[in-house]
Order: structure tokens, then C-alpha cells, then sequence
């Protein structure tokens, strides 16, 4: 750490606060150590299965509302229903509301978070895992929301205003708040992805090397949202849609797949599991869009087709998976840190599965390595 001199100006002094106030800012978005396990579980899988329902939804896109029946109208439901797709103007305005007093809620507990790095002032542990709950939510599930609710807003703004604590806002003013919203709702679920995380095996289950998955996946359902609701409808807009999301998908599993990012077992599992479903959907929408003047190709045969997949993706990866972490524990060769990490993680969970001993009196322990 660099310290200041006696000789240092006044001004130097205050633009290397700077820095340090920052670093203390975004120490507060990082897993402290202990948090709840089902909660770090929790996160992981919504933020997946919002993935997953977007995929399945931009497929079922692809064919008329009369064409799906059944099994196709029952995911197409649930999926526009757990996504707000089925908004409309006569009942936007009180989702709009709700959008804006919680984003102000966000930027005054971060305002009032930069005050405390400012002032260098110490947290409990209880609002350390309340700051971090809040920010996995929002990045996991309410970021979409609000995106998606804001952007609709946006798009019918011309013939639209909104009476919020009995002041009317026309369509320009109603413009640009929306827009700064937007953008501020970008900024932070951008910061949460990048710096809320454990970078070190402790005692948190979802500890991580690298969150290259993690930002992909937030990409993934910011950029959808921009391209849903400001791209025309169209062969393009398709198209654009199914490329970036097979991008997506191949991007974030051939990631977990070559760096194991995940210190612990069961995430890197779930992780890999769910990243297979992603790809293969995500590959079935190409196919889709090449064979869609097929006349045997409806709505109902995608969702059967997709529910096989889902499965195939499960095993697969299951599989792939188990094969990965055996070929890890045998190697011998160990050339870079990315190998040693491997090698260290096929070793927790094979201790995960048996006992070993070095002696009668000493079991063989793991827990002395540390990074």
C-alpha cells in the first residue's frame, strides 16, 4: 500500500482518498464470511431458471398464438406471467410506481453506503448480509423486472402519462426519468455482477476464482431486454435474439467448463447442469428459425422437444462433469495455476464421497490449503 508522505500536498492527500473510499464502497457488495447457504443456493438457481424462462419464451415467439395448444400455451402462460410480458397500458401505471420508489429506495441505501465508505466507518455483520441480499435479489430476479417495466414505459410514452404522488408527468418528462433510471438500474446491476463475490475458499459455498458466469448472465438479460422491446419484431429481431443467446450459452459453459471457477462441488454442479439446458435451448431456437416453414413444427412439439432437452442437458452435463473431475484427480501435470486450482477441487470432492486416512490416530485433511 502506498503511504503519504509529510511532503505530500493537500490535494494529493484528497485524490488518493478517492480510491480508498471506492474500494471500501464496493467491499460492501462482496459475500462476507457465513452467509446462509440456502440463500446463496437460492440466488443461483433464480437467477438461472430466469435464464432458462426467457430462452424458452423467446422460442415459443417464433410461432402464432393459435398455434400453441396445451403444453405449449401452459409454458408460454407461465413464462409471460414470471417475465411481465403481459403488460398493458390500463394496468402499467401501478408497476411503474412500484419501479420508481423501489430504484430511489436502491439509490439512497447507495448513497448512503458511499457516505459510510467516505466516513470509513464500520458495519454490523447483520447489515453486511442484508446490503448483500439485497443486491443478489436485485441482480438475480428484480433487474429484469425493472428493465422490462421501464422500457414499456419508454415505448409507450407518446400516448401515455403517469400521476405520481399527485404530480402529472407528461410523455417528455416521463422520457428522460425513465431513461436515467434505466441507466442507473444498468450501472448498478453491472457493479453487483462484477464485485459480489467471495474470491476465497472460506466458508462460503458459492466462493468463486472468476464471475465471468455470473456477468454473462446479467449481460444476457439486460441486452434481451433492449432488443425485445426497442428492436422492431421481425426475422431480425429474431434472429439477433437467438445468435446472442447461443453466444451467451456456449460463452458462460465453455467458461465453467474450462476454469471450474466454483472452490466447492455442489455449485459447480448446479452451474454446469444449468448451462447445458441453456445451450441446447438455445441451439434448438436456431433450428427452429432454419426449419420453421416445416408443417409438423407447432408450438407443442418445441415444448416436448425442449423438455427432452432439458433432460438430455441434465445427464449430459452429469456426466461430462464427473468424467472432468476423475481425469483432474489422476493428472500429474501441473503447469499453470489454473491446473492446480482443477487439481485441488477434484480433491475436495473426492473427500467428499470417501475417508481417507494417513494413520489410525490422523485423518487426512484439505483444510490446510489455502489460497
Amino acid at each position: 500500500m502506498h503511504s503519504l508522505g509529510a511532503s505530500h500536498l493537500p490535494n494529493e492527500s484528497r485524490s488518493s482518498k478517492a480510491p480508498k473510499c471506492l474500494n471500501r464502497f464496493l467491499r460492501f457488495l462482496t459475500w462476507p464470511s457465513g452467509y446462509p447457504t440456502y440463500f446463496q443456493y437460492l440466488f443461483l438457481v433464480a437467477s438461472n431458471l430466469q435464464y432458462i424462462l426467457l430462452l424458452l419464451h423467446l422460442q415459443l415467439r417464433h410461432f402464432d398464438s393459435g398455434q400453441n395448444s396445451g403444453l405449449a400455451l401452459t409454458v408460454n402462460q407461465i413464462c409471460k406471467a414470471l417475465l411481465l410480458r403481459n403488460l398493458t397500458t390500463s394496468h402499467l401505471d401501478g408497476w411503474v410506481v412500484t419501479v420508481y420508489i423501489y430504484l430511489l429506495s436502491l439509490l439512497i441505501g447507495a448513497c448512503f453506503l458511499a457516505y459510510v465508505a467516505f466516513r470509513n466507518e464500520k458495519i454490523s455483520r447483520r447489515a453486511k448480509h442484508a446490503i448483500l441480499t439485497i443486491s443478489q435479489v436485485h441482480l438475480s430476479i428484480t433487474l429484469w423486472f425493472c428493465n422490462a417495466i421501464l422500457l414499456y414505459s419508454l415505448t409507450t410514452a407518446k400516448d401515455y402519462h403517469i400521476k405520481f404522488f399527485e404530480t402529472s408527468f407528461e410523455s417528455s418528462a416521463l422520457v428522460a426519468w425513465n431513461i436515467f433510471l434505466l441507466i442507473f438500474n444498468f450501472l448498478i446491476g453491472g457493479i453487483i455482477s462484477v464485485y459480489s463475490y467471495d474470491p476465497l475458499k472460506w466458508s462460503n459455498d458459492l466462493s468463486m476464482s472468476t464471475l465471468i458466469a455470473q456477468f454473462l448472465t446479467f449481460a444476457f438479460k439486460a441486452i434481451v431486454c433492449l432488443l425485445l422491446l426497442l428492436v422492431n419484431g421481425g426475422t431480425t429481431q429474431k434472429w439477433l435474439l437467438a445468435l446472442f443467446a447461443l453466444i451467451i450459452s456456449c460463452s458462460q459453459h465453455f467458461h465453467l467448463n474450462m476454469r471450474f471457477p466454483y472452490y466447492e462441488h455442489r455449485p459447480l454442479r448446479i452451474s454446469l447442469m444449468l448451462s447445458s439446458i441453456t445451450v441446447l435451448i438455445s441451439l434448438l431456437s436456431i433450428l427452429i428459425l432454419c426449419f420453421k416453414k416445416m408443417e409438423s413444427l407447432n408450438g407443442n412439439a418445441i415444448s416436448y422437444m425442449e423438455a427432452f432437452l432439458m433432460s438430455l442437458g441434465v445427464k449430459f452435463s452429469d456426466t461430462y462433469f464427473e468424467n472432468k473431475v476423475e481425469e483432474y484427480l489422476t493428472t500429474s501435470s501441473l503447469k499453470s495455476e489454473d491446473d492446480v486450482l482443477k487439481k485441488i477441487f477434484a480433491l475436495y470432492s473426492l473427500r467428499r464421497g470417501m475417508k481417507f486416512s494417513l494413520s489410525k490416530e490422523e485423518p487426512f485433511s484439505l483444510k490446510e490449503v489455502q489460497f
